[in-house]
């Protein structure tokens, strides 16, 4: 019997494959071996000292080796190629408030296709979903404030500033 890859987890902090794959989606990434990812895999690596989860957009096969384009969903332009040597594997797995799913299968991976090749669309679904996503965080705030007046809350409130954020996603997302 052959031996299963490793999977490691990972999880997700910033907002680069917002709205699919939210702050707090915890990924099982698996190396990626002898195969090469399929347009619509997310894919794991490293740049610049920072772990990058996105999106496979192109496979170019030039060269001595391949190159693996990615783009992250919220972004509107490619990122620079990938070797597969560079890349620490692909996500087979996202996990975000208790619900796993698994990205193999058939309906994830045309989802993930259709987000890799319609840029436009994903655009345009980032339009409409970023007004609910503030109203959410204005309600937050909000109920947070109100709270703190209320003398229910000893710490003082403050409002946050981007650095604040992925400390904000980290704490509330454990």
């Amino acid at each position: 019997m052959g031996e299963e890859p490793a999977v490691h987890r990972i999880r997700a902090y910033g907002r680069s494959m917002w709205p699919f794959v939210p702050p707090g989606t915890t990924l099982a990434v698996e190396p990626l071996g002898e195969r090469l990812p399929e347009v619509g895999d997310i894919v794991v690596g490293v740049r610049a000292g920072h772990v990058v989860a996105h999106r496979v957009v192109r496979v170019e096969a030039a060269g001595e080796e391949p190159s693996i384009v990615t783009r992250g969903d919220a972004h509107d332009r490619d990122d620079a190629a990938w070797r597969p040597s560079e890349l620490l594997g692909v996500a087979v797995s996202a996990a975000f408030l208790g619900v796993d799913l698994p990205l193999r299968r058939s309906v994830p991976a045309v989802l993930g296709r259709w987000i890799a090749t319609h840029p436009n669309a994903v655009a345009g679904i980032r339009t409409i979903a970023l007004p609910a996503a503030r109203a959410g965080r204005a309600a937050a705030l909000t109920a947070t404030l109100a709270a703190a007046s209320a003398g229910l809350l000893r710490r003082s409130v403050r409002r946050l500033g981007p650095r604040d954020e992925r400390d904000l996603d980290r704490m509330l997302l454990r």
